[in-house]
């Protein structure tokens, strides 16, 4: 058998699997070797693999691997300048997200736990614009359980801090106040 595309000469005299398993892997161990003046092929056998020259002017037909299979379709500096995009425009869209200021800002000032039905949460409400702003605000028990949540409309108001009492009623004890958002009504 002669491959003559890739520059290997194989002969065999009987082709079973283990021979055909043989030579593959013979032929990747040993490569051919190119010198200046000549090159050194390397032709497996079943006995012992044995050395052949093979003069350079019986190369003359044999291709650059280039002219084969055709050449690179996009520059070098291809990927690295879609990288350099995409960093770009992650670091704006970060910078966008995180300078963006919010219309409405809630924070938990504190809560109470008034009885086994009731819990009572204080909020402020930071809101440059004298605008409408809904909230919403639960309680937990001890395993973490939700136990009572309400949601309450707070007017507009002059001033841009406003402290509110909201009262809970629990169905069971609830051992703190959480507040989950707060945003302008619509």
């Amino acid at each position: 058998m002669l491959d003559s595309s890739s520059g290997w000469a194989c002969t065999c005299m009987r082709r079973s699997f283990s021979a055909t398993v043989l030579l593959r892997r013979r032929a990747q161990i040993l490569a051919p070797v190119r010198t200046r003046r000549e090159v050194r092929v390397f032709l497996p056998s079943t006995e012992a693999a044995r050395h052949a020259w093979v003069p350079p002017e019986t190369l003359d037909d044999v291709t650059d691997l280039s002219s084969r299979y055709g050449s690179r379709q996009r520059p070098r500096w291809f990927w690295p300048a879609i990288a350099a995009i995409g960093i770009t425009l992650g670091i704006a869209f970060a910078a966008w997200v995180g300078f963006q200021k919010d219309p409405v800002t809630g924070r938990l000032w504190g809560y109470d736990v008034v009885s086994d039905t009731q819990v009572t949460v204080k909020l402020d409400v930071i809101r440059p614009d004298p605008i409408a702003v809904t909230c919403t605000v639960y309680s937990q028990a001890a395993d973490h359980s939700i136990v009572g949540e309400k949601t309450v409309d707070i007017p507009p108001s002059n001033r841009e801090k406003v402290r509110v009492p909201i009262e809970i009623e629990t169905e069971r004890r609830g051992v703190n106040g959480v507040l989950r958002t707060c945003v302008p009504a619509d």
